[in-house]
């Protein structure tokens, strides 16, 4: 009986950030989904991309226009969510909410925070 509680007494004072670290890779491994950020850069003023309001979902990349910066940048692909447009959470949100949000937008490029889901069941 002393051994075992001489482990678990061990035990309760390692520090489990190791297995805080693996959790949290695992955990991540299996969501199906991945955020991330990027700057997309505006062409001739416009983002030159088409996005689709799914209901109940939210704010779709649906295609690019021709020569579209963002497009060749590489970054965004067609079926990415957009979860956030500088600093402003619009996950959910309507179009017309993204559109209000880049009609005042004066800069070359636009801070986004896109989800790109694995199954891509949304374009």
């Amino acid at each position: 009986m002393r051994e075992a509680e001489e482990r678990a007494a061990k035990t309760r004072s390692m520090p489990n950030s190791l297995l805080t670290e693996k959790a949290r890779a695992v955990a991540e491994a299996s969501m199906p989904y991945k955020d991330y950020k990027c700057s997309v850069p505006k062409t001739h003023g416009e983002l030159k991309m088409h996005v689709k309001h799914s209901y109940k979902r939210g704010l779709f990349i649906h295609s690019f226009k021709a020569n579209s910066l963002a497009e060749e940048q590489g970054v965004i692909e067609v079926g990415d969510e957009i979860i956030d447009v500088e600093g402003t959470n619009v996950h959910g949100a309507p179009l017309r909410t993204l559109v209000s949000i880049l009609k005042g937008h004066k800069k070359d490029t636009v801070n986004m925070v896109l989800r790109r889901h694995k199954d891509n069941l949304f374009i």
